[in-house]
């Protein structure tokens, strides 16, 4: 994949698998289309959406407890 931006707007690149998870990564992986329902309640509710952000982005680790944390909403129907 080519990505073309101007010196001065990039400060570090990296790798990162499922980068882009829930949404997809064209030619890479598929658009989580469950999780999208799911938001789609949640992030009408102020609240319900503060409470997600703060448990699922703000107090995870890094991405790879994020995606963790995904994968087990997921199996036990918690999402989000």
């Amino acid at each position: 994949m080519l990505v073309v931006l101007p010196s001065w707007v990039v400060t570090a690149v990296c790798e990162v698998p499922r980068g882009a998870t829930p949404s997809y990564g064209h030619g890479y992986y598929e658009r989580d289309n469950v999780f999208y329902r799911a938001w789609d309640r949640i992030s009408r509710n102020r609240e319900q959406f503060t409470a997600w952000v703060k448990e699922h982005i703000l107090e995870t680790e890094n991405f790879a407890d994020f995606l963790k944390m995904q994968r087990h909403a997921k199996k036990h129907a918690t999402l989000p």
